[in-house]
């Protein structure tokens, strides 16, 4: 799993890698979660929440609860 934050603040070189490391994730079997400003989300998603703030219990809670739903590879 690739995690980034605060996407809305990445340079464009930063941006173009990432994108890369996106497009190819499939291929790879990874899950890529990326946090961003709704005004400011610029990448593919197959699934986009938007979220109130969250206390620490509900951000692991959010979290195991998505990544029950994804398949990981054999």
């Amino acid at each position: 799993m690739l995690v980034v934050e605060d996407l809305h603040l990445a340079d464009t070189d930063s941006l173009a890698v990432l994108r890369d490391w996106i497009f190819t994730a499939p291929d790879r079997g990874e899950l890529v979660l990326a946090t961003a400003r709704p005004d400011h989300a610029t990448f593919p998603a197959d699934v986009t929440l938007e979220l109130d703030d969250l206390s620490g219990d509900e951000l692991r809670a959010l979290c195991s609860d998505r990544l029950a739903e994804a398949s990981t590879p054999a």
